[in-house]
C-alpha cells in the first residue's frame, strides 16, 4: 500500500472517530443483534472497501470469496456519489431518483444477526441510527440535524477518496481483492470507473441548510483540520 493511501485510512479513521464524539451524547436504540438496517444495499467507497480488506488481514481471502459467490441483482448500486448530487442541486438540475429494494434482504456479512467486521465497518453503516427500533416502525428515526451531519461527513469521505469510486459493498469488497483493480487504485488511475460504481469527486460546497451552519461550524471546522493534514 502506498504511503499516500496509508494516510488517507488514517483521515478516514480521524473522522469516523469524531462522528463518534458526535453520537456519544445522544440516546440511541441501537443495540448488538439489532439487524433491521443491516441490509445488502450497504454502499462505500474504494478508500472504506480497502481500510476494510486491509483489516481483515488473513481472513480477507475467505470474505471476499463468500461475496463473490453470492451475487445478488436486486441490490441497490448507486449511479450518482453524493458530491455530483449537490453539484447538481447548485447548477439547479433535477436529481435524481434511486431507491433501494428493501428485498434485496439483509447484508452477506451478517452472522447470527451481527457484524463480523464492525469495527471496520464503512459510514454508511455507522450513520444509521435510530432514537426509535427501527424493526417495530420499519424505519429510522433521527432529526434533521443529524440528518446534515450525516450528509456532510458522506460529503467529506467521498471527497477524501475523490479519485475512487462508490459502489455496494458487495461488488467493491471482491474488487479491491483483485491485484490489477487494486493496482490501478493506488496508482490513481482508477479510469475508466467499473460498471456498477459511481465515480467519486470533490465537494462543491458542503450542503448544509442556512439554519444549521451556526451549529455545524464546529464540526466543519474539526474536517477541515483534517484535511489541510491530510
Amino acid at each position: 500500500m502506498t504511503r499516500v493511501l496509508e494516510d488517507r485510512l488514517n483521515a478516514l479513521q480521524r473522522i469516523y472517530d469524531i462522528y463518534d464524539e458526535v453520537l456519544a451524547s445522544r440516546e440511541l436504540a441501537c443495540h448488538r443483534g439489532c439487524d433491521a438496517c443491516c441490509t445488502a444495499n450497504v454502499t462505500l467507497t474504494t478508500l472504506e472497501a480497502l481500510g476494510i480488506v486491509a483489516g481483515l488481514g488473513d481472513a480477507a481471502e475467505a470474505v471476499l470469496a463468500s461475496l463473490a459467490a453470492a451475487p445478488d441483482p436486486r441490490r441497490f448500486r448507486p449511479r450518482t456519489g453524493i458530491n455530483s448530487i449537490a453539484a447538481m442541486a447548485l447548477d439547479g438540475e433535477a436529481l435524481p431518483e434511486e431507491e433501494a429494494d428493501p428485498a434485496a434482504g439483509p447484508c452477506p456479512l451478517l452472522h447470527n444477526r451481527c457484524c463480523p467486521i464492525y469495527p471496520l465497518r464503512p459510514f454508511a453503516c455507522r450513520c444509521m441510527v435510530s432514537t426509535r427500533p427501527c424493526g417495530a416502525v420499519g424505519y429510522a428515526t433521527i432529526d434533521d440535524f443529524l440528518i446534515t451531519v450525516n450528509t456532510v461527513f458522506q460529503q467529506v469521505i467521498e471527497d477524501l477518496d475523490a479519485a475512487g469510486a462508490t459502489g455496494n459493498l458487495s461488488d467493491l469488497l471482491p474488487l479491491l481483492g483483485r491485484p490489477d483493480f487494486k493496482e490501478a487504485y493506488g496508482r490513481g488511475q482508477l479510469d475508466p470507473v467499473p460498471m456498477n460504481l459511481a465515480s467519486n469527486r470533490r465537494m462543491p460546497a458542503l450542503m448544509v441548510p442556512p439554519e444549521q451552519r451556526e451549529r455545524m461550524a464546529p464540526i466543519i471546522e474539526r474536517l477541515r483540520q483534517i484535511k489541510r493534514s491530510s
